[in-house]
């Protein structure tokens, strides 16, 4: 079970417990700690009580409508039971039906994108395990798609509107607002917008740029050789359709074409390789597993790849290769899978 579900699965349990009679100084204590020693605990927590508020304004009928059936899709078990909210506790059978709703949207795939769309981002950080994708909403209405294995901070003030991707790949909804541009530091260099579509993908190489939609201005972090001053040499835009790519050194590649349904494929689950190196796929595989995925040898590493495959069946991508490839796949002692020529 991935962290982030063992995470929501403890928020349930510690929700329910606090729906009930008081909690005993021990409780009380645990509680305390289990608050205090993760900021995804806090944001797992104060979520699950926005569904409850919200639950309790939901007409009743339509909750039971709402309510998973029990005999088809068994939630957890909670103990003790979830009680109603005060304004609720006088209509016969809403609590069972709340309890489903609760428990699957704490628990289930449905609860994983639905808070995450209705919550509303704070400054912080945030990540995605292997695998996970997740929507993040900010408090101006824009939206950030973060890719598996991505992590982020936030800061947002009354003048500015910053976004750090510390790894990973991230897709931003920018809401206009031309008096508090939108700019997204990604080490090597800097993504500056007042409204727009845009992906930003960041690994130890560099940094690629996508533009969907509007116009970004792309600066990298490149130093004078003589100064050691950051390189005042002018933004690189970049309208719809055009990508760029700020080295590791901070350098600024020009605009070219891209395929923009090709990088933004991993928002509907998929992985598109075009003539990609057999050792770039298992670099891109590795991102979505616990355990990584090698080329045995630099041969093997320079096949090419062109297909698409399913981001959430990697074992099946693995099973496909040998197919495709006079490859073989087998998984080493230490849990992870190297890929060989026959």
């Amino acid at each position: 079970m991935s962290q982030s579900v063992d995470v929501r699965e403890a928020a349930a349990r510690w929700f329910s417990r606090n729906q009930a009679p008081a909690l005993s100084p021990a409780e009380q204590q645990a509680f305390a700690a289990w608050l205090a020693a993760s900021a995804d605990h806090r944001a797992e927590y104060a979520a699950l009580e926005r569904v409850w508020q919200a639950a309790a304004a939901i007409d009743p009928d339509r909750l039971r409508r709402l309510a998973v059936d029990e005999s088809t899709c068994p939630t957890p078990p909670l103990s003790p039971p979830l009680s109603p909210p005060p304004s609720r506790r006088a209509s016969p059978g809403w609590r069972p039906a709340l309890l489903g709703l609760c428990a699957a949207l704490a628990i289930g795939i449905g609860w994983i994108g639905w808070q995450h769309d209705a919550a509303v981002a704070t400054n912080g950080e945030y990540q995605t395990a292997p695998g996970e994708r997740r929507t993040l909403t900010l408090d101006d209405g824009s939206r950030i798609e973060l890719n598996t294995r991505s992590r982020l901070e936030i800061h947002y003030s009354a003048g500015t509107r910053r976004v750090t991707l510390r790894e990973g790949e991230a897709m931003f909804e920018v809401s206009h607002d031309a008096a508090r541009p939108f700019v997204v530091d990604a080490g090597m260099g800097t993504v500056t917008v007042t409204g727009t579509r845009f992906d930003v993908r960041r690994d130890t190489s560099g940094v690629d740029v996508s533009v969907e939609s509007g116009s970004v201005n792309v600066r990298g972090s490149a130093k004078d050789g003589m100064k050691g001053n950051a390189s005042r040499t002018p933004d690189t835009r970049l309208s719809a359709g055009l990508g760029a790519r700020i080295a590791s050194d901070g350098t600024v590649t020009g605009a070219a074409s891209i395929d923009v349904p090709g990088v933004l494929a991993w928002r509907e689950g998929k992985l598109v390789f075009n003539d990609a190196p057999l050792s770039a796929v298992a670099a891109e595989v590795s991102r979505y597993r616990q355990q990584p995925v090698r080329v045995a040898d630099a041969a093997t590493g320079s096949l090419r790849v062109s297909s698409v495959f399913s981001a959430d069946d990697t074992s099946g991508l693995l099973a496909a290769l040998p197919q495709m490839l006079p490859v073989g796949v087998r998984n080493l002692p230490d849990g992870s899978t190297e890929i060989f020529s026959h």
